[in-house]
């Protein structure tokens, strides 16, 4: 897992304010953090996207946790 800790995690959260049956994107996956926490406030679904194969990779763990509402893809945000 990265390094990475979400430090405006409890911002993004109030921002987004995820509700059930919501489905966000999550343009710059890295190690997570934002795309968990999302899933853990409602039962929603997530698109995570990173350039970074190795982050995709690491990201699997948290696919087979989140059950069906995590989706990764490696690719670049702006496409």
């Amino acid at each position: 897992m990265s390094g990475h800790i979400p430090v405006m995690l409890n911002e993004v959260l109030e921002m987004l304010s995820p509700r059930d049956g919501g489905s966000y994107v999550d343009g710059t996956f890295g190690g997570g953090g934002y795309s968990s926490a999302i899933l853990e406030a409602a039962d929603c679904k997530v698109l995570g996207i990173d350039r970074d194969p190795d982050a995709i990779a690491r990201g699997q763990e948290r696919v087979k946790r989140f059950a069906g509402r995590l989706t990764l893809v490696q690719a670049e945000f702006s496409n």
